[in-house]
């Protein structure tokens, strides 16, 4: 769902462009890419590329709701808005203001490719995306699951095969994972290394374990490396535990799209939670 802005379209994903206005000599100026997503009931991230200097979105009434900066062209900027509602705002560059209305509807969100879930921000029981096979009995999104093919070929290219140890889990499935890890290392224990039900990513259909990429093996080295260029971020890498509440995991990646990922990697991010303005989440 990113688009040009030349025209008013209204996307099934969660947003609308409503109009570009360029300012004073920067008439001629193209109007930026613009690609928004939820990532909360009540948060929306937006990234934005073709710009420079800082970016702001802004309600009707002008108040500042979030702020960004731009790196080799693009920028991310997020804000809290109204929860199950569409907000217009205003995202305003050094060359011109994007008119555009966010959506945090259940609709919205349950398309989003950035939704975060987490130790604090929980997951209907109820929820379940439409999901592809991916191979043998793993799942994903099919968007997700296009490009962990497009991942894995190259990844076996460079001489690292790989493969699924686990993608999309049930509520269901994920809380009798839980209460595996609970039987064996106590609750206290379980709760550093695997999320309880209703708080994994792999609920999403957009996050994988891959098969292989452990500790500082080659595979783990190229995927910290290389994820990016396919659309995944390491969402658990060992300097962010603070913030993502879970030890290190350099086999779980998580699916986010080129656009995202390449900025987050090039800003040397770390935890999506950060990235999008989100609070740390080290516990319950």
């Amino acid at each position: 769902m990113t688009i040009e802005l030349t025209r008013r379209a209204t996307l099934a994903g969660g947003f609308a462009l409503l109009g570009w206005a360029a300012t004073g000599s920067a008439q001629a100026v193209a109007a930026p890419k613009v690609t928004c997503y939820p990532v909360t009931s009540s948060r929306v991230a937006v990234l934005v590329s073709g710009v420079s200097g800082a970016v702001r979105l802004q309600n009707q009434a002008g108040k500042v709701l979030g702020q960004g900066s731009a790196l080799s062209g693009t920028a991310i900027v997020s804000a809290t808005v109204p929860a199950n509602a569409i907000t217009r705002l205003a995202l305003v560059t050094s060359t011109g203001t994007v008119q555009l209305s966010v959506s945090t509807t259940t609709a919205a969100l349950n398309a989003s490719l950035w939704r975060v879930a987490n130790k604090r921000i929980a997951l209907p029981a109820g929820f379940a995306p439409a999901l592809v096979t991916a191979s043998g009995t793993f799942r994903l999104r099919r968007d997700c699951a296009a490009a962990y093919g497009t991942l894995r070929q190259a990844a076996a290219r460079a001489g690292h095969p790989t493969g699924f140890t686990s993608a999309y889990r049930s509520y269901a499935g994920q809380l009798s994972l839980y209460n595996s890890y609970v039987r064996t290392l106590g609750r206290a224990g379980a709760d550093r290394q695997c999320a309880r039900a209703g708080h994994s990513e792999h609920q999403l259909g957009l996050s994988i374990d891959l098969k292989g990429s452990v500790g500082t093996s080659a595979l783990a080295q190229w995927i910290s490396a290389n994820a990016w260029r396919y659309g995944f971020i390491v969402r658990y890498p060992r300097t962010a535990t603070a913030v993502t509440g879970f030890e290190w995991e350099p086999w779980h990646v998580r699916y986010v799209g080129v656009p995202l990922a390449t900025d987050f990697t090039h800003r040397r991010a770390t935890a999506l939670e950060s990235y999008v303005g989100l609070p740390a989440a080290p516990t319950y």
